[in-house]
């Protein structure tokens, strides 16, 4: 099994048309997706992948915005492994700083995402 993920429309702009973002000489759109987390939560994070709507365009970066569902309440940190190429959503718990398992797939991470053409 896998992560679920789906887009949830362009973070600016009206009617889901993104408008660039521009920092420095690049230009970035923000979309938001939603990503529920397998019921097996696999050891060094969940594959992220582009969802087919913005298909085509290069990751810049993933932010968590933030978690619904069980672990709103501080026991599970979500995070972006930083990887542009293997992109992960990792999952930690605060209390003990070891890496979260078992079955995840009841929060749902909404994620800030920024693409480039």
């Amino acid at each position: 099994m896998a992560a679920t993920i789906t887009y949830a429309g362009a973070a600016n702009g009206q009617n889901g048309t993104p408008n660039p973002v521009r920092s420095g000489v690049e230009s970035l759109e923000l979309h938001i997706v939603k990503f529920v987390p397998d019921s097996s939560y696999a050891a060094g994070g969940e594959a992220y992948t582009t969802p087919s709507e913005i298909a085509g365009k290069k990751l810049a970066f993933i932010s968590v915005l933030t978690v619904m569902g069980t672990d709103v309440d501080g026991n599970v940190l979500y995070d972006w492994n930083g990887s542009t190429t293997a992109p992960k959503i990792t999952a930690t718990v605060p209390s003990t700083g070891a890496e979260a398992s078992g079955d995840l797939s009841n929060d749902v991470v909404w994620l800030l995402c920024g693409y480039s053409n």
